[in-house]
């Protein structure tokens, strides 16, 4: 039922009321396996995110932690990944959130930033390599989920002389899951060293054509290659 199409104005969401509740998030998920299973029966865990990742991949998922489990942060930050959480409730459960904001985790000073700062999709470019012919740019998605909307990737070539040319990326950035990477590859011609021709990657949200900033450091609605 959650399943929608790119013109639905109305798309549903998954929202999960006990994320590390226990194994079964407190009934949410099923304990049999889905070939041991009726349809209308609830699934492992295992079996019930791999239909959703295949399915549900355009839908939020998120909904609140609880404090049965208690992994690992490691383990922790793998969960939120396989079930691509885009959202959290911020006031439950309150001793959860406070623990999070109590453990150091490096450069983000808490884990409770970190995981703010990765909920749903989160952009970085890596390397960019210029040849005669085109431009290979490296995009990893360092959030939990996948972005649920259709997106436009573009390099915009800005001249010596104010004119623009832009490129489309022929790649549906939803198809890129939390955690991992793609090589997206540009061909346009006319790439020369010496030329001061100035290249940016700019990413646009289709629904409302909203910008949308990469997470590198200094990003703006244009980031700057070279």
């Amino acid at each position: 039922m959650a399943v929608t199409n790119e013109n639905d104005k109305a798309v549903p969401g998954v929202f999960d009321d006990a994320i590390f509740g226990s194994e079964n998030h407190m009934g949410t998920f099923g304990v049999k396996r889905r070939a041991d299973s009726a349809w209308t029966e609830d699934w492992c865990i295992a079996d019930e995110i791999g239909y959703m990742q295949e399915t549900c991949g355009q839908i939020p998922f998120g909904g609140e932690v609880l404090s049965g489990q208690n992994p690992a942060a490691k383990e922790m930050l793998r969960a939120l990944c396989d079930l691509r959480v885009s959202y959290l409730n911020s006031i439950h459960e309150e001793q959860v959130l406070n623990r999070w904001k109590q453990m150091e985790y490096g450069e983000w000073g808490s884990f409770y930033q970190y995981i703010g700062a990765h909920l749903g999709y989160r952009f970085v470019a890596g390397s960019a390599v210029f040849y005669t012919d085109r431009i290979e740019v490296e995009i990893a998605n360092t959030g939990f989920s996948n972005i649920c909307d259709k997106t436009e990737l573009a390099l915009v070539r800005e001249n010596e002389d104010g004119t623009e040319e832009v490129y489309q990326a022929d790649y549906d950035l939803r198809m890129l899951a939390g955690q991992e990477t793609v090589k997206i590859v540009f061909l346009l011609s006319g790439l020369q060293d010496e030329k001061k021709d100035r290249y940016f990657l700019k990413l646009t949200r289709c629904r409302g054509n909203v910008a949308i900033r990469f997470a590198n450091e200094g990003g703006e609605e244009r980031l700057y290659l070279r």
